[in-house]
């Protein structure tokens, strides 16, 4: 919060700072001792709309209720009430006013319906209209909890107190809003819609100073606004304490469209990351001054979770479905979210959280869809070992020495990178001369595969629908086979945070993505800076899955034991997480929020701005964070903002 002091006279008391000079502090009510008047904006300074970001959200609520009964759409509706405002400012000039009020805005609406050749509505349709957006506005204001005390403050002391605001509804409408929210002591109210005086062109102040008797420089005014309460306010003489206004900078900062209302998930999601961020009323902060876990926390993850349990929860109602599996690692915190959000809104399914893993699959594939295995087990995105390649297939490189020998291999550390086509022709000699050793090591596993899966559910249903992180659907692709190969006939959906499929027909699997399904979109290439920093946000504390074991009467997971990727999620991850989840939590909280798909554009704000627009700090801390570059537990990890030896990172944050 800043105190504004405008010119010598002010500057000169006792408790100001130098002349010219801007102090933030923390608000003790003494620091306006000296100043006999008090003068307080009230949208956004005394009161707030609790759970929406701005004021134009607002009329895509009322467009809910009234826009089908005038042929329009929600959108229509609330574009139209944004031009008939903007039209009905435009003709003040013309009876020389200063203020538009709310009767004149309703007017230019019905104007504005007719030229676009739909029935105008009737004068009491107009006034029904006016009377419903202001028992919604109504609805949601809440008091400004900093800025309460210093009203009280104001009052008790003894001070003149008025309140200003520049506004198109009618004092009247103001003053119940003021006493419905505890402000209804011994105040003068002054509204510009009555008096057709404005703040915003300056002259209201000197109205106000001139109706309570007092000398500008002796009243302090708040308010939130940097134009109307700030320059307008230290034009007429008086100080100004800036209250915060957070809407306009998370705007800035997630590039936002100004111009165009969000609907009430969007609204309410941004609305609380907006306070988060940047504080209101008189508490003030940047997004810099929370550690990097909470602002990633709050604004990546936390609308990424929100939205896709949002999607999810719709999908299971269309669908019908008695169950969702979450896939390991990535679906634990979305079935966490998900979970929350059916607590939130009433449960619609069962959820499951099934540990499988690319190694799982694969080594079960080997035994269904023997034809695979070969390309299966050279599989490689970055460098592999002979040793590396046995192990994931549950063989020992120490009893293969000789196979390793005779494909050529100098031991079974060598590496063979990405591309190389002598060391892939090696690898495919290892492969046909471990081929009946591999075979037999993966029976006993395939078999227990089968049997988790059934003992899950996953083939106790006709249609079983798996949630995963995504990109290319070869989850859902390789356990498809699995499934094909047990003699399962039933059908595998997939429904995942997004998919890199190519432009064309749709896959004939069922796979769909939330923020997008296609690839070469602008979305998938913005997301494409880093896929491995979003599976990382997403991951879980726990090992992948490697095999299966009976534990008396159940089939329970084996997971690989890595300590670095343990003490990376405590340190880092968890944290995230855990932020993440508490902010879903506070936004599912709004009493008015309903269970309504949050758009993906919206939900992949925050998370867009991080990977392509990173604070300095983030950099620093999340590029430190390492993924493996291939599946196994042997598999060497590599830091997201570490350069390869091609001279790229698995975080392009550098455009």
């Amino acid at each position: 919060m800043k105190l504004n002091h405008i010119d010598r006279a002010t500057s000169a008391r006792a408790d100001a700072p130098e002349p010219g000079q801007t102090t933030a502090w923390d608000f003790d009510p003494a620091r306006i001792a000296g100043y006999p008047m008090v003068t307080f904006d009230v949208f956004e300074t005394l009161l707030e709309r609790r759970g929406i970001l701005r004021p134009l959200d607002l009329f895509l609520e009322l467009g809910r209720d009234f826009a089908p009964s005038l042929g329009l759409t929600q959108e229509d509706f609330a574009d139209l009430r944004i031009r008939a405002e903007r039209d009905a400012r435009a003709w003040l000039a013309r009876r020389h006013g200063r203020e538009v009020r709310l009767a004149e805005i309703y007017d230019r609406f019905g104007t504005l319906m007719g030229a676009l050749g739909r029935p105008a509505p009737t004068p009491c349709a107009l006034s029904e209209l006016a009377d419903a957006e202001m028992a919604l506005e109504l609805s949601y204001l809440t008091p400004v909890p900093s800025v309460a005390p210093i009203y009280r403050e104001a009052l008790s002391s003894g001070k003149k107190v008025a309140l200003i605001s520049d506004f198109y509804a009618p004092a009247s409408f103001v003053a119940q809003a003021l006493a419905k929210n505890g402000f209804d002591g011994d105040h003068r109210l002054f509204v510009s819609s009555d008096l057709d005086k404005t703040k915003n062109h300056g002259e209201l102040y000197a109205h106000v100073c001139q109706e309570m008797g007092v000398s500008p420089r002796d009243v302090v005014h708040f308010g939130d606004n940097p134009w109307s309460d700030g320059a307008r306010a230290l034009q007429a003489g008086i100080t100004h304490v800036r209250v915060v206004n957070p809407a306009g900078a998370l705007l800035s900062r997630l590039r936002m469209d100004w111009r165009k209302p969000h609907p009430l998930p969007a609204s309410t999601l941004f609305a609380a990351c907006a306070r988060a961020e940047y504080g209101t009323g008189l508490t003030k902060r940047q997004p810099q001054d929370l550690p990097v876990s909470e602002r990633v926390g709050i604004e990546a993850l936390a609308p990424l979770l929100l939205g896709m349990a949002s999607w999810l929860y719709h999908e299971a109602q269309r669908n019908e479905l008695k169950a969702l599996h979450f896939c390991s690692r990535d679906g634990l915190v979305m079935k966490q979210a998900f979970d929350m959000y059916q607590e939130r809104f009433g449960k619609c399914t069962d959820s499951r959280y099934l540990m499988v893993s690319r190694q799982a699959i694969y080594r079960a594939r080997a035994v269904y869809e023997r034809d695979a295995a070969e390309a299966l087990f050279v599989q490689n995105w970055s460098r592999l070992t002979p040793g590396e390649a046995l192990a994931r297939w549950g063989l020992a490189a120490a009893d293969h020495a000789s196979e390793i020998a005779a494909a050529g291999f100098a031991d079974a550390d060598q590496e063979i990178a990405l591309g190389d086509g002598q060391g892939m022709a090696q690898f495919a000699r290892l492969f046909h001369a471990c081929r009946d050793a591999l075979q037999a090591a993966n029976e006993d596993h395939a078999e227990l595969f089968a049997d988790y899966l059934a003992q899950e559910g996953v083939t106790g249903a006709a249609r079983t629908m798996l949630v995963d992180i995504g990109w290319h659907g070869s989850l859902q692709h390789g356990l498809t086979r699995v499934l094909d190969g047990s003699g399962w006939t039933g059908r595998l959906a997939g429904r995942y945070l997004g998919l890199f499929l190519p432009n064309g027909p749709a896959p004939a699997d069922d796979m769909q993505g939330y923020l997008f399904s296609k690839d070469r979109t602008p979305r998938t290439m913005a997301l494409r800076a880093s896929p491995s920093l979003v599976e990382l946000l997403h991951t879980a504390g726990h090992g992948s899955t490697v095999g299966y074991q009976r534990d008396g009467g159940r089939i329970v997971p084996q997971f690989e034991n890595r300590p670095d990727e343990t003490a990376q999620y405590d340190l880092m991850i968890r944290p995230i997480q855990e932020t993440a989840l508490r902010f879903m939590a506070e936004v599912l909280d709004t009493p008015r929020l309903r269970p309504e798909i949050l758009p993906p554009e919206e939900a992949f704000r925050g998370l867009d701005r991080l990977l392509n627009r990173p604070d300095p700090d983030e950099v620093r801390t999340l590029g430190q964070l390492q993924i493996a570059a291939n599946y196994g537990a042997n598999a060497v990890s590599i830091a997201l903002a570490e350069k390869s030896a091609q001279g790229y990172r698995l975080w392009n944050y550098e455009k």
